[in-house]
């Protein structure tokens, strides 16, 4: 009649063979992934010196990111923010001029845009107002050293699990790997 079907050797084979494709699998997994996803596009708020570099910060934390809106009350630093920002990092700097925005609205125009991340970087004076309309606007926000407690940030806490967003404060380099990875 022959041999049995299976034996310990065609286990084994089947088994190792099976255990290799396995450990295999997430790393082409994680490639088709990366080479898939559509790019995360960023919006900036306050185009001066921290501005500009949390917005450098969040291009280089992932390569996947693109600077897609600018805001500011005046327009000469929009117009720095955007030559610097395009001579830095060419086409990932995809800063058309209908998505730059000056004037003290500005904020709520760019919040319009369909950017998916928000940088908040004005003065502390103007951050509440600007975080109600990015939870508002449902955004994922990250705000530069937002001032205010007890009451205030545990309302903006609730309006961000509300929203399913993302709010991250300070220098944090790690939100954007947070934001792909939630995707």
């Amino acid at each position: 009649m022959g041999y049995p079907i299976w034996n310990r050797r065609r286990f084994l084979k089947t088994a190792a063979g099976t255990a290799g494709f396995l450990a295999v699998m997430p790393c082409l997994n994680a490639e088709e992934a990366l080479t898939n996803t559509k790019p995360l596009k960023v919006g900036l708020v306050g185009c001066g010196g921290r501005g500009l570099g949390a917005m450098k910060n969040a291009l280089d934390a992932d390569p996947g990111t693109i600077a897609w809106a600018l805001a500011d009350v005046f327009q000469e630093r929009i117009d720095f923010g955007a030559k610097l920002l395009a001579e830095q990092y060419g086409n990932r700097a995809r800063l058309d001029r209908s998505r730059l925005f000056s004037g003290l609205d500005s904020y709520k125009r760019l919040l319009q845009t369909d950017i998916d991340v928000v940088l908040l970087c004005t003065p502390p004076a103007f951050r509440p107002e600007h975080l109600a309309v990015a939870i508002d606007a449902s955004k994922h926000i990250y705000a530069e050293k937002t001032r205010g407690g007890g009451r205030s940030r545990r309302a903006f806490r609730t309006g961000i699990r509300t929203a399913g967003k993302t709010q991250k404060s300070g220098d944090s380099g790690r939100l954007l790997l947070a934001l792909r990875q939630g995707e």
